[in-house]
């Protein structure tokens, strides 16, 4: 248990590990993927200096696209990259089959918070092994911000879904339609058979998320109640990977394009801010400036 105070209040809260649940139907024919993610926000919330209606959003942003995590398989990452120019808008999501995940809106002071999105989803699916990963770009001409899920998920994976995030806890749930075993030619693949499953389970879900349970016990009675298989669980926790050695690269990189236009003059030192965490690293000019041979 970690414990957090809630920016703009005075009392401290004490919060679980945000988890996501895998779950199947007694039917076998839908699984649900149910992501406790009040740490996770809270640990948001102290990072993105996102203002009222901002963080809200960006609030709804991971609550619609984090329980994709439980679709990886070991060694996997997935990227979600969406890029709108109307309001301007920059979502960046990053999340590992281990449960680490790191990401962003832009801008943070955002003013406009649309309803619909238009404009380019960009997803990056790495494996275990593998040289190339897997990259599929998505247009989106006003698709409902949860929406966009649901057809990247279809697009790119084949498969019916749709999500539900809660207003009242940092809480959220994807259901995805699976597929027939072999020879079984009764299942029902429509959008309608999807909307029916979830009118069936939807409002005990919307009572569960109301509540806010947050052990593993309660939860584990809720759902047996529902008649759901539990599949597993996997911890999700907030995690960047940027390091001193990771700026300097990705300066260089930018060292070998612009060259001395990189620095002011006299300038003997740059200090560069991970997006994602906020954590600020000083490099020198002397190291931007020692290109490996590999760059010559």
């Amino acid at each position: 248990m970690q414990v957090y105070s809630t920016p703009g209040h005075g009392h401290r809260l004490e919060l679980l590990k945000s988890r996501i649940y895998t779950f199947v139907d007694s039917t076998k024919r839908f699984a649900f993927y149910f992501l406790e993610g009040q740490q996770l926000i809270q640990e948001l919330a102290l990072i993105h200096p996102l203002q009222g209606g901002g963080f809200a959003y960006f609030r709804d942003v991971v609550l619609s696209f984090m329980p994709m995590l439980a679709l990886l398989k070991h060694g996997e990452q997935l990227g979600l990259y969406l890029d709108a120019e109307d309001p301007y808008l920059r979502v960046k999501l990053e999340i590992t089959a281990g449960g680490h995940v790191r990401c962003l809106l832009m801008p943070e002071d955002l003013k406009e918070f649309p309803e619909r999105i238009t404009g380019i989803v960009r997803v990056r699916k790495s494996f275990q092994n593998a040289k190339e990963p897997y990259n599929s770009i998505i247009e989106v001409n006003g698709v409902s911000l949860r929406n966009i899920i649901n057809q990247v998920l279809e697009r790119s994976y084949q498969f019916n879904s749709l999500v539900r995030v809660s207003q009242n806890s940092d809480q959220s749930y994807l259901v995805l339609q699976l597929p027939g075993l072999p020879g079984d030619t009764e299942i029902d693949h429509t959008s309608e058979a999807l909307l029916h499953c979830d009118e069936l389970y939807g409002p005990r879900l919307a009572d569960l998320m109301n509540r806010g349970l947050q052990q593993p016990e309660e939860l584990a009675v809720y759902f047996q109640e529902l008649q759901f298989q539990p599949m597993g669980a996997r911890t999700v926790q907030y995690h960047c990977n940027c390091s001193q050695e990771r700026m300097l690269a990705n300066l260089q990189s930018l060292y070998i394009n612009e060259g001395k236009a990189l620095f002011e003059p006299g300038q003997a030192h740059l200090e560069v801010t991970c997006e994602y965490c906020k954590s600020r690293f000083e490099i020198a000019r002397t190291e931007i400036e020692a290109i490996p041979p590999l760059y010559n």
